[in-house]
């Protein structure tokens, strides 16, 4: 029967770098992050959308009410 033998160039090791590498690289502060910027997009134009969509029944709001205190006073 062939013996089995193992193949040395199979061998892969997991090497991990040192805690203190890691720490000591710093980010660039002049990298920006797509995903963040597009995130401020999308909250700015929701709120630019709600805020129009509130001025819009406040405004609907309020003229009826002048309508209604109008209909009032010519009773």
């Amino acid at each position: 029967m062939a013996e089995i033998k193992a193949d040395i160039a199979l061998d892969h090791r997991l090497t991990i770098a040192e805690v203190t590498d890691i720490a000591a690289q710093k980010p660039d502060p002049k990298i920006r992050v797509a995903s963040l910027d597009i995130f401020r997009g999308l909250t700015v134009a929701v709120c630019i959308h709600v805020s129009l969509k509130i001025l819009k029944l406040f405004t609907l709001f309020s003229s009826l009410l002048f309508l209604a205190l109008d209909m009032v006073v010519l009773c």
